[in-house]
């Protein structure tokens, strides 16, 4: 396929012989003649889109040059900007997925996420786990979805196996203690359910934080329910052989801690009522830990605002006599009075010492004597501990107090400045106010400020200047054109409309001046109607003394009857007419007069058919 390359600043190709040049004429370059003299013609096309540039140019400058633009152009860039910014974050941004079922076997997976795909709940599957996900929007519609589907048809894994898909960097110390205590749980259920005559089985573990003490060890507890199968019972030995199985697989438990209940709410394990080593009962086991630790904190209570809770390690061991000692005793006097005495005895001593004796005023020679302590401090410091404690000498109590270095807390070191929360609040509004300056400043100032549309470069393969010039002449003869097209056309209409105004007005006055012509007649006609039928009233006009005074008829009645039959004057004469001076004030008067003589009009107008 051949090409062809325009090189603007290079000389052109050349061209075969024979090929007319653009000026018309055959020639061996097929350089136009005009080039060196002046741009050479552009394309339609370019035309065009140089027209739609220039058209679109002088539109933009034409509105940012009006002031309602410029000031709504800040806001509408800082909305634009604000749009903008929380598209891309929003498109950024992908779909949380969340995984559903998690443990599900191989066959189960498959199955649904086929399911899930032609429900299109769009799943996805982890590398790392193989967990099949779904979006956190439809994680509960899709496990009911499955569930519809019967999915899944096997057993989730319980237990240990469990835990490798609840694994997480997230996972807290007491999450991570709980999940591992339910596995247990579950492992042991799964164990109990293997002997034959359980149907169902579950474990309850009471676990409690282990102290690094030895003697403060805690003890932990185990509940066992089990459901046995219909018509069967669990016998003895299989219940001390659930107790040892569930004391065993978790650490300091005993099998006295442990109880065993069925469905029924029956218990099936008793306690040992005495401990086979020390010869205790659980009882006395339980009442000597309470009192070691009553005392234990007794002694914390004491020392802890003196030395520190801290600083204070504290360790009672009591030993606790148990025995039961059974006294007969014989009273002869259970009356209290005592016995009668058989010899009695009496013995008086008397003591004599002489007053001190000397000279009244003077001193002896020898020192006086030391004076006696007030406090014991030793004996003080120990009567709290020992009777706190419930110290007795008597029976081999001993109070040991032993030296201990306390460490010294080391100084915490201060924190730097910027590791300040308000610091870091206000740290972070700068940055925000930062940001936004820089924004106004590079996007948005010169966009309000900056060149025009016509000030800015051309871009360089765009038409030339000369072709610009040229294009505008072009478009300013053509709008020359157009607007003397215009002005003509207008001229015209302008024409017509000035001779139909002059035929229409001379229509009007020809028909204003019949109307005049023919209301005159009619008034006159009237007029005379008028003034004939008011001789014929005055001519038969009655006189007051010819009336005849009727039967029961009062003077009053009969002056009403005259008036009544006296002809009404009309309200205007016919010199009224003639002194009429406009069209409109004739035609009043003619309304008038249809208004008062109605009937003389008609009948005039009757008169004027026939004639």
């Amino acid at each position: 396929m051949a090409e062809a390359t325009i090189n603007p600043g290079g000389p052109q190709p050349p061209m075969p012989p024979g090929v007319p040049t653009l000026s018309g004429e055959p020639g061996a370059t097929g350089v136009p003649a005009n080039t060196a003299a002046g741009p050479r013609p552009l394309p339609t096309a370019v035309q065009g889109v140089a027209g739609g540039l220039s058209s679109f140019r002088d539109w933009m400058d034409g509105m940012l040059r009006q002031p309602a633009i410029r000031r709504a152009l800040l806001p509408m860039v800082v909305l634009l900007g604000l749009g903008v910014t929380a598209v891309v974050f929003q498109s950024t941004q992908s779909v949380p997925y969340r995984p559903i079922m998690p443990g599900m076997t191989e066959n189960d997976k498959m199955a649904a996420l086929e399911a899930l795909k032609a429900g299109d709940f769009k799943p996805k599957v982890e590398t790392q786990s193989g967990q099949i996900t779904v979006p956190e929007g439809r994680y509960h519609e899709a496990r009911i979805f499955l569930a519809g589907q019967g999915i899944p048809k096997e057993a989730q894994p319980i237990g240990m196996e469990s835990l490798k898909d609840k694994s997480s960097m997230t996972t807290s110390q007491f999450m991570e203690q709980v999940q591992y205590n339910t596995a247990i749980e579950q492992e042991l259920s799964r164990s109990i359910m293997q002997i034959s005559t359980i149907k169902a089985a579950r474990v309850h573990l009471a676990l409690p934080k282990q102290s690094v003490f030895v003697r403060d060890r805690a003890t932990p507890k185990a509940s066992v329910v089990v459901t046995p199968h219909s018509g069967r019972g669990v016998s003895t030995p299989q219940v001390k052989a659930i107790v040892h199985l569930v004391s065993s697989s978790v650490p300091y438990l005993t099998p006295e801690n442990v109880s065993v209940v069925d469905d029924q709410g029956n218990l099936l394990t008793m306690d040992n009522p005495v401990d086979a080593v020390m010869g205790l009962t659980v009882a006395q086991m339980q009442h000597k830990q309470r009192t070691e630790e009553t005392y234990k904190n007794r002694v914390t209570e004491l020392l802890g605002p003196v030395v520190g809770e801290a600083a204070i390690q504290a360790q009672v061991n009591l030993t606790m006599d148990y025995t039961t000692i059974e006294t007969t005793t014989e009273d002869f006097d259970d009356k209290d009075k005592g016995v009668k005495p058989r010899s009695e005895a009496l013995t008086t001593e008397r003591k004599f010492k002489l007053d001190p004796e000397g000279i009244p005023g003077s001193l002896t020679n020898s020192p006086p004597p030391d004076a006696d302590l007030t406090k014991n401090t030793n004996t003080n410091e120990t009567k709290p501990a020992t009777n706190e404690m419930g110290y007795n000498e008597e029976r081999g109590d001993v109070v040991t107090g032993a030296p201990a270095r306390f460490e010294t807390l080391a100084p915490e070191p201060p924190k730097p400045w910027y590791a300040d929360p308000d610091i870091q609040n206000v740290i972070k509004i700068g940055i925000a106010a930062f940001v936004i300056i820089v924004f106004l400043l590079a996007v948005v100032r010169p966009m309000v400020k900056g060149p025009t549309i016509n000030q800015q470069i051309m871009p360089p393969y765009g038409p030339t200047p000369e072709e610009v010039k040229q294009l505008e002449a072009k478009a300013a003869e053509e709008a020359k054109t157009e607007l003397e097209n215009k002005m003509a056309e207008e001229a015209k209409i302008a024409e017509e409309e000035q001779a139909a105004a002059e035929a229409l007005a001379a229509e009007e006055a020809r028909i204003a001046e019949e109307a005049e012509q023919y209301a005159a007649a009619e008034a006159a006609a009237v007029a005379e109607a008028a003034a004939a039928e008011a001789a014929d009233g005055e001519e038969g006009e009655l006189n007051e003394d010819e009336l005849e005074l009727e039967d029961g008829e009062s003077l009053d009645e009969l002056r009403a009857r005259m008036q009544a039959m006296k002809p009404k004057k009309p309200a205007f004469s016919a010199e009224m007419l003639d002194t009429a001076n406009s069209y409109d004030d004739k035609v009043a008067l003619i309304r008038m007069l249809v208004a008062q003589e109605s009937g003389r009009v008609a009948l005039v107008l009757k008169n004027m058919v026939r004639n």
